[in-house]
């Protein structure tokens, strides 16, 4: 079978005398990227290469360049059928007990059998389902710190980005990577900020433990800067680096986001001229922001606004701890989240204090957990709301009412609430990944064409 197979080629490698007591898990069936179990001072990677019916892996420990390459025969359906969760490979000595494996063969046929059937049904784009399945596997199966040695960091990934738009003949564009002081953040520039007259504040999603991909750099050009306002004004975006977590818990990316908006209003950025706003675990920063306008939160410095902002937008905002809503149900195993996912990723970004539900007063943290009548104060600080979720993504219900909620109490503003019927979580951002401009990217572009006026 393919398991003995890969073992058989993997046990010639002598490990060295520090890792006698390691083990090898075999956790993925992606045709690119195989990743083996976790150990005290790393992971193991293997890049693969397609060559005719067999996959040649390299692989090498972490902070080293020893590498060991093998061949083995790609899987028949059978075989991955009855391939067991985790396929070991150990060398000469005991087996290490403290070792995990992440991603199993089952897992992701699990995904395609639950899923795809689901996916199709609901008339959701195959191919950006596939693409949200891959950060239900990244997010759902390694810690913070794994995902973070497996991704690209914010500023490397922006840096490249940048250079890759140049190469297309976007000259306009450059890196411009301003840090924000006594913080460890920095505000990564999409647009020409000296010429700008319009900007917007962006927040990124992540779940706060994995750093933007380029679909968000992607989107903040093609929504805002490229497209959407850009063309008829300047436009550029502050994109915020924020610490993700277990380096930074709540409330210190939004210190960071508040340090920054307070940076550009003493930059000089009228707050008519500025929309602020971001995806997923950037939306409930954007809600956490909101809230400390209002009733500044004691942990972090006190911000005042001497106007509203032009709008403020949440993108399938992340707005409560509860995994027990009909959505959670019904989308549970069609969308790039999870009950079992969201559970995974909170425990790191939050103290479990600060996921305790209120009952008669504001959640700082998560506000479908605490009472919402702080929501008729919005127009003091924006004079328009933007939300979005999609329609078959396990947030939409906490969404659509928190959504609900702002429009009944803010009737002095446009608060526009849109459902994406065939999109699963944070489908802007799948799209953008994708380099598509579909639906998610157009309502975006209109929405802030509209706020970002004269």
């Amino acid at each position: 079978m393919w398991g003995n197979k890969l073992q058989d080629s993997f046990s010639m490698r002598q490990l060295p005398p520090s890792r006698a007591e390691e083990g090898f898990v075999f956790v993925s069936l992606d045709p690119q990227w195989l990743i083996l179990n976790r150990y005290a001072d790393g992971i193991y990677l293997a890049k693969a290469l397609q060559v005719h019916n067999s996959f040649v892996y390299t692989f090498g420990p972490v902070n080293s360049r020893e590498t060991t390459t093998v061949e083995t025969k790609i899987p028949s359906g059978d075989e991955v059928n009855n391939c067991p969760n985790t396929v070991s490979f150990r060398e000469a000595g005991p087996w290490s007990e403290d070792t995990s494996s992440f991603i199993v063969p089952g897992t992701i046929v699990s995904i395609l059998l639950r899923g795809l059937p689901f996916a199709i049904k609901h008339k959701v784009p195959l191919n950006l389902w596939f693409s949200c399945m891959v950060g239900r596997i990244l997010l759902g199966n390694f810690n913070p710190r794994e995902i973070q040695y497996l991704s690209t960091p914010t500023t490397d990934g922006y840096t490249a980005w940048i250079k890759k738009q140049r190469d297309q003949g976007h000259s306009r564009l450059d890196i411009d990577i301003e840090p924000l002081t006594d913080t460890d953040a920095s505000i990564l520039w999409i647009g020409n900020r000296k010429k700008a007259s319009k900007f917007v504040l962006f927040l990124h999603g992540g779940g706060y433990v994995s750093p933007p991909l380029p679909g968000h750099f992607t989107w903040c050009w093609e929504a805002y800067v490229n497209g959407g306002p850009g063309p008829g004004k300047d436009v550029a975006v502050a994109f915020l680096q924020y610490t993700l977590a277990p380096g930074g818990k709540y409330p210190d990316q939004l210190r960071q986001a508040s340090a920054a908006l307070n940076h550009l209003l003493q930059s000089g950025v009228s707050p008519r001229d500025m929309i602020v706003g971001g995806d997923s675990a950037g939306g409930n920063l954007t809600a956490q922001l909101a809230y400390h306008l209002l009733h500044p939160n004691p942990a972090v410095p006190e911000l005042k606004l001497q106007s509203p902002l032009a709008g403020m937008f949440l993108v399938s905002p992340w707005l409560s701890d509860r995994t027990d809503t009909a959505s959670f149900k019904d989308y549970g195993n069609v969308d790039m989240l999870s009950a079992g996912l969201l559970q995974h990723t909170s425990i790191h970004s939050f103290s479990s204090e600060d996921l305790k539900p209120k009952f008669n007063e504001a959640h700082l943290a998560l506000p479908m957990d605490g009472d919402l009548s702080w929501l008729s104060d919005l127009p003091s600080i924006t004079k328009a709301l933007y939300i979005t979720v999609g329609g078959c993504e396990v947030f939409c219900d906490a969404v659509v009412e928190f959504g609900k909620a702002a429009q009944e109490k803010c009737r002095s503003i446009p608060v526009l609430l849109e459902v994406g019927e065939r999109e699963c979580h944070d489908f802007i951002l799948i799209e953008n990944q994708a380099e598509v401009i579909g639906d998610a990217t157009e309502r975006m572009r209109n929405w802030a064409s509209g706020v970002l006026v004269d």
